[in-house]
This record gives C-alpha cells, sequence and structure tokens, in this order.
C-alpha cells in the first residue's frame, strides 16, 4: 500500500499541471449543481414559510371588474362571520401618473395599489430612512412611491403627483413591499394611496381597468371553512377568484420544484461535458504513462499495484476537485443574493 501512495504522490506532484483541467472540470460540475439545487431549494424554503406574507392575508378573493350585487352581499355577510378578524379591501390598477408641477412633463406608467386601513395583515413594509408605514401616511391624499418613479420624473419627497382627477403629496419611498416580493416583471414603478382617494380620482369609473380585492384575516383554524363559504355562495360572478394562501403556497412549491429541476438538468449537462474533458485528459496521461507502467512491470511490478496507484490518483483528484466545488458553492451562494436583490425575498438565507 505505501509504494501504491507513494507512486500516486510522486505523479501527481510531477504532472499537477497536466492534471490541472481534470481537477478545474470537476470542481466546476459539482460547484454548479450544488449552487443552482441550493438557490432553488432556499428559495422554496423561503417562500414556502412566507406563503401568508405573500398573500397578506389568510384568504383573498378577487375579480377583474367591480363586484355585483349578489356578491357584494355574500362578501358582507363574510364580514360579519365569525370565521373572519379583520378584512380590508385593495384595489390594483396599471395608470398613468406625472409631476404635479410640471404639467409639460411626460406621463410614467405605474402599477397603482390602494388599500384601506389594516393592509397588510401579514409582512412588513419597508419604507426608506427606516420611516415606519403607518396607513395615517395615506390620509388626505398620500402616496407612497418607488425610488424609480422619482428618479424617472425628477421629483423628491414633499412634492404633488398628478393621479387620475387628483393631486397625491408624495410622503414616503418604498423599499420592500409584502405581496410583491418577487414581482421582477412589473410594468412600472409601484405607487399607494388610500382606497377611499383612488374611488375619487376616477379610478373606478366606467371602462378602468382596476382589480378588485378582499383579504381576510381568520380565526385560527377556520381559514378553509370560510373558503368553502364564500365558494358556495360566490357563484353568480364570472371572474372571482377565491383562494387561501396555501393555495399559493402549493403552487409555488410545484412552479419551483420544476425550476429546481430544470436547473439541476442544467448542471447535470456541465457535469456530463466536465465528464468529456476529463475522460480525454485521463486517456491522454495514461498513455504518456506507458513508458513508466512498462519499466515497472518489467521490473516486477504487479498489476494491482501499477494500476491501484493511478487508481488512487484519480480518485484523490477527484474528492479534491468537489471538495472545491463545495468551496465554490459557497462562494456563488453568497454572490447570488447581492446579485439578485431586487428579486430575492429578504427572508431567504442561502446555505
Amino acid at each position: 500500500m505505501n509504494f501504491i501512495f507513494n507512486l500516486a504522490y510522486r505523479e501527481m506532484r510531477a504532472s499537477w499541471h497536466r492534471l490541472l483541467f481534470f481537477f478545474l472540470c470537476i470542481a466546476i460540475g459539482v460547484g454548479s449543481i450544488v449552487a443552482l439545487r441550493s438557490l432553488v431549494q432556499n428559495l422554496k424554503t423561503a417562500l414556502v414559510g412566507d406563503a401568508r406574507s405573500l398573500m397578506t392575508a389568510d384568504v383573498q378573493v378577487s375579480a377583474g371588474n367591480a363586484w355585483n350585487d349578489e356578491t357584494k352581499a355574500a362578501l358582507e355577510r363574510a364580514y360579519a362571520s365569525p370565521l373572519v378578524t379583520a378584512h380590508v379591501e385593495v384595489l390594483e390598477s396599471a395608470t398613468m401618473a406625472r409631476s404635479g408641477e410640471d404639467w409639460l412633463g411626460t406621463p410614467k406608467m405605474v402599477e397603482l395599489k390602494a388599500v384601506q386601513p389594516g393592509f397588510p395583515f401579514y409582512g412588513e413594509m419597508i419604507l426608506a430612512d427606516g420611516q415606519k408605514f403607518s396607513h395615517e401616511l395615506l390620509k388626505e391624499r398620500g402616496a407612497l412611491v418607488k425610488q424609480t418613479l422619482l428618479t424617472a420624473l425628477g421629483m423628491k419627497v414633499g412634492e404633488t403627483l398628478k393621479i387620475g382627477n387628483l393631486d397625491f403629496t408624495i410622503r414616503g419611498v418604498i423599499e420592500q413591499e409584502p405581496g410583491n416580493t418577487m414581482n421582477a416583471f412589473s410594468i412600472g414603478p409601484r405607487v399607494m394611496i388610500a382606497y377611499e382617494d383612488a374611488v375619487a380620482a376616477g379610478l373606478t369609473t366606467f371602462g378602468s381597468r382596476a382589480r378588485h380585492r378582499v383579504l381576510f384575516k381568520t380565526r385560527d383554524g377556520e381559514m378553509d371553512r370560510l373558503v368553502a363559504q364564500l365558494r358556495n355562495e360566490i357563484k353568480s360572478q364570472p371572474g372571482v377568484n377565491i383562494r387561501s394562501f396555501r393555495f399559493s403556497q402549493d403552487r409555488l412549491t410545484e412552479s419551483l420544484t420544476q425550476v429546481e429541476d430544470y436547473l439541476s438538468l442544467i448542471g447535470l449537462v456541465i457535469l456530463v461535458l466536465g465528464g468529456i474533458g476529463i475522460s480525454s485528459v485521463t486517456r491522454v496521461f495514461v498513455q504518456q504513462k506507458m513508458k513508466t507502467i512498462a519499466i515497472l512491470k518489467t521490473l516486477g511490478g504487479r498489476n494491482a499495484s501499477v494500476l491501484g496507484a493511478y487508481l488512487v490518483q484519480v480518485m484523490a483528484l477527484g474528492v479534491i476537485g468537489s471538495l472545491f466545488g463545495l468551496v465554490l458553492a459557497q462562494i456563488l451562494a453568497g454572490i447570488l443574493p447581492k446579485y439578485f436583490a431586487g428579486i430575492l425575498p429578504p427572508s431567504i438565507e442561502i446555505h
């Protein structure tokens, strides 16, 4: 055994520059698979654990049109139900906004969200400069906006923003919004105002593209009963969607599992391509050592000893390359959250 290990060590020391490509192929292949799967699995853990925060409620009822009379009656009954502890109405719409001071300025498409007091039930609204979110900021035509909107319009906090028929005073900058963590492909920056101000601004009139939502916070263990009750009572209005946070949880889990499988396939392809490189390097290396092997054989070396030395050498390179791949994956795990800071949820921890 000493002969095998000594020969393997001497061969590696003498030919390390030729085996470097072998080493890197293994490291990159292992590192890519570990990094990609770790990212998706940690993302899945963070999102599934924060499913309530993504919806900001236990149960949500939504529709692309204003509620009809039967749906309104069913919602009113749900508001008074002992299953519900609180509810808020939310209005979302894509609309135009421009500076209230610059009438000739170019308007900007924004994603408007109008909320009632109590929003959000779960999750935290993070504002710039450590400012605490409160519905008081939205009263008397107040607005919270994304920094990208201020930059695009050349505005700052304290100035007025024209939306619909009203002027709104910008009172803060949104850094993180619950329920909008993964929305990396929005059509415009977020603007948040009070629900009653959106109605007064004419954003719910005929022809508007507003989406209506009602968010419910339920008593412990009563969520499924409320969903069943609403689905049984709201039948006349088409396009009404009723779901709990568990629906979002299941959909996220399914989607992320598919993403994980796809990324794992990419990593496997990388490893296979690396394997081709490993095979080529190993074949050339062994061919170059044929004379050395022949000399060892003529000096009485046994097949087990000669082949064992090169087998130990290849296995050692594989283990070292795999360990280096894990180090590479750990480095990528530290870089990826910073690179995708605007997409990944703040609660994610990459391991």
